[in-house]
């Protein structure tokens, strides 16, 4: 069983305004999401899931040039942006990414998938760190079905648990949420996600050595040796 990639992305994000526009080295963040995400090869599709709002046409053409999918959807529920974009391109099994990770790692989204398929959670993640499991920011992703998110919508749902997708999920003890196995010895505090302008040139001085193919590991590294 393969799954679909739905990103998340808007122009006007809270924080850093246009950060899916920043460029990094050789490609915009967007751009290094598309690029990277499609070496996937576990995944059915790769859907970007934006609004209706015509600042957001830019990243429709992105995703078009990338030969991405593209779904336009409710700018503030973002729980049901992502089911309706799963409905309308039949998806099944969902892993949610955001935008704001430009060297998300293909090789971890693929043993996410493969692990999922494999489960009986309800949602596996390898993008944050638990109490068991070290992963750092910037790399992974959550999976989850479609099915499971039609269930918690049609619960009695706080506003916050319609801007975060899976938030009702880690929040709800009905369901079995667990972290992906890191079986990596790798230590490393410093996020690799685009939140500040701080980031912004971290990772700016970072792009200059990635290549398109560099797993998380080898991005680390490169990271460490230059600080």
């Amino acid at each position: 069983m393969k799954a679909s990639i739905i990103i998340q992305a808007r122009v006007q994000s809270s924080r850093l305004h246009k950060k899916s526009l920043a460029t990094l080295g050789r490609y915009k963040v967007i751009e290094w999401v598309f690029k990277r995400l499609k070496l996937c090869k576990n995944a059915e599709n790769i859907i970007l899931a934006t609004t209706q709002k015509s600042e957001d046409n830019i990243l429709c053409k992105i995703a078009e040039e990338n030969g991405i999918l593209y779904f336009r959807g409710d700018e503030n529920n973002v729980l049901k942006r992502y089911i309706d974009a799963a409905n309308n391109f039949n998806s099944k099994i969902i892993v949610r990414i955001c935008a704001d990770r430009p060297f998300v790692d293909p090789i971890l989204i693929d043993d996410l998938i493969s692990s999922f398929v494999k489960s009986t959670d309800d949602l596996l993640f390898n993008h944050k760190s638990d109490d068991i499991n070290f992963w750092p920011y910037g790399f992974g992703g959550e999976i989850f079905k479609l099915k499971t998110l039609k269930r918690i919508y049609t619960s009695s749902l706080l506003k916050k648990f319609k801007e975060h997708v899976t938030l009702f999920l880690y929040n709800n003890s009905d369901y079995h949420v667990n972290s992906l196995v890191n079986r990596s010895r790798i230590s490393c505090n410093e996020r690799f996600d685009l939140d500040t302008i701080e980031d912004y040139k971290k990772l700016f001085n970072l792009s200059k050595d990635i290549l398109l193919h560099d797993d998380y590991l080898t991005i680390i590294n490169k990271y460490k040796s230059q600080n």
